[in-house]
């Protein structure tokens, strides 16, 4: 959760990316909420682009997470060994604060080796892990024709196994890197996977979750769905017209926070920037 929410574009210059509303809730509120649901007893989050907004929003939630601040960047990796430092030796689920992630196989991650990572086939646009008999052998560029399968952001890391090592890094180079020893690849047929980590992933995950919630069914979406719905973040008698000042698909929502999404901008305290693709 340390990033500087650059592809957020204008609003995330003055918005950490935890703290963008999924309608009701804050996407950090519902990653506590998820994890704690997985059974995890301990909430950690790394923090550095508007870390004082972060701490605020937290202590004035009462939120049961704990911050550890990063005065330099530390990366996808480096984030791993700050937190070993902190807690020790210990098994972890991790998650990228802006992707959720769905399916039956996470019931039982704390009896999974680590690094395992979880893996789920998504469209254009997403980095592809190249897989060869349930181990990663390599991480390349999107694909083009078929899906992919690309990291759910999603793990299981067990500390005691990382090396001593300092300093930034990255997450395959730091962490999970297949040269150093076997990284497991879990990927579950049916599993569901919503990215809200651009401003118009983010957007478009809203006005589909918004169609779902307010339609028989919700396709897809139901499992994302019916936990923003649980977790108290979406009342599906607002889903439709009229309710979150919604107007049509990805547009209208007055959202928590002050932040209102509306006719293809988004708007936070003043800073105004449009959504790409609208």
């Amino acid at each position: 959760a340390a990033g500087r929410g650059s592809r957020m574009g204008a609003v995330g210059r003055v918005l950490p990316k935890p703290l963008w509303p999924v309608f009701g809730k804050a996407l950090l509120e519902l990653q506590v909420l998820r994890l704690r649901g997985l059974g995890v007893r301990e909430v950690y989050a790394n923090v550095h682009h508007l870390a004082r907004e972060m701490e605020d929003f937290v202590r004035e939630r009462g939120l049961p997470v704990t911050l550890l601040r990063e005065e330099r960047l530390l990366g996808a990796g480096g984030a791993f060994h700050n937190l070993r430092r902190a807690v020790g030796d210990r098994r972890v689920l991790a998650t990228a604060c802006d992707q959720f992630y769905f399916a039956p196989g996470l019931a039982d991650w704390a009896s999974l080796e680590g690094p395992t990572l979880f893996g789920v086939e998504a469209g254009e646009g997403h980095n592809r892990l190249v897989v060869e008999d349930g181990l990663l052998a390599g991480v390349a560029p999107p694909a083009e024709g078929g899906p992919p399968v690309t990291f759910s952001g999603m793990s299981v890391v067990d500390l005691a196994r990382l090396p001593d090592r300092e300093g930034p890094g990255g997450f395959f180079s730091h962490v999970a890197d297949p040269g150093a020893g076997p990284v497991r690849v879990r990927v579950e047929p049916g599993a569901v996977w919503r990215d809200l980590g651009s401003l118009d992933r983010w957007a478009g995950v809203l006005g589909e979750a918004a169609a779902a919630a307010a339609a028989p069914g919700g396709g897809p979406a139901r499992p994302f769905v019916d936990f923003l719905v649980g977790s108290g973040a979406l009342d599906p008698a607002l889903a439709g017209p009229g309710g979150y000042g919604w107007d049509g698909p990805g547009e209208g929502f007055l959202l928590g926070g002050g932040l209102r999404l509306s006719g293809g901008r988004v708007s936070y305290r003043g800073v105004t920037d449009r959504v790409p693709g609208t």
